[in-house]
């Protein structure tokens, strides 16, 4: 269905931004192998620097949001080389690679278990903040919708709300998905008839319905999915 809605949205957009587009990419560095044959720790944090700059450039433009994870076979209670200990590393690298508290997770060997823990979190707060941003960046461009004559103000606005929609659904808000998605189909209606607005019309049904039968108040789930048929 989605090569026929080039009008609302392109081609493989749900797609692109369930396959291709991340909210969240962890960068993972071997710290012994970042600290291999060198004396000086501004060599090192310059070193790690690159590869997630690196990494940065190519997500730039997406909003994908980045966690350094540096992987270390030695214990939390260890001395790193070069450093005071590891509270002192790893604040050393956020301030050079200008992460948060949550930007930047030491994986131990010696813990692996609650460290990769505490680093899904953080990855999965991250993917969240990312949807959020999506959603608000959105709603500021919904307002572009007016500037353009009808049908072209239609066509947008069932697009920005149909982006909406989609994020509020993966953010698990139910009560905003609902409503994005009945905005969109007011939208869509509004179309000239076409089969890109008639799919499209079908799809967002089809989301509207499964947000109503997944939200968390069971006993108006059923009664509430039946009137939108």
């Amino acid at each position: 269905h989605q090569r026929n809605l080039g009008g609302v949205v392109k081609r493989d957009w749900a797609k692109k931004h369930q396959t291709e587009v991340f909210g969240c990419v962890v960068v993972a560095v071997d710290f012994e192998e970042a600290i291999a044959g060198k004396t000086d720790r501004t060599a090192v944090e310059v070193g790690i620097m690159a590869t997630f700059d690196a990494t940065k450039c190519r997500v730039r433009g997406s909003g994908t949001r980045l966690v350094l994870a540096l992987f270390t076979k030695t214990a939390s209670t260890d001395t790193p080389p070069l450093y005071m200990n590891w509270e002192d590393a790893a604040g050393s690298l956020r301030s050079r690679c200008g992460l948060d508290a949550k930007g930047l997770i030491v994986v131990h060997a010696t813990d692996s278990r609650m460290c990769l823990v505490r680093l899904h979190r953080a990855a999965l707060d991250h993917s969240l903040r990312y949807h959020r941003d999506e959603t608000s960046r959105l709603k500021r461009t919904k307002s572009d919708a007016g500037k353009y004559p009808a049908p072209q103000s239609f066509f947008c606005a069932a697009r920005s709300r149909l982006k909406i929609a989609f994020h509020f659904e993966v953010l698990r808000d139910h009560r905003q998905a609902k409503h994005a998605y009945g905005r969109c189909r007011e939208a869509l209606a509004r179309l000239p008839r076409s089969l890109e607005a008639d799919v499209l019309s079908s799809i967002v049904f089809i989301r509207l319905t499964r947000a109503v039968l997944t939200a968390p108040v069971p006993d108006v789930k059923a009664a509430e999915a039946a009137s939108e048929f």
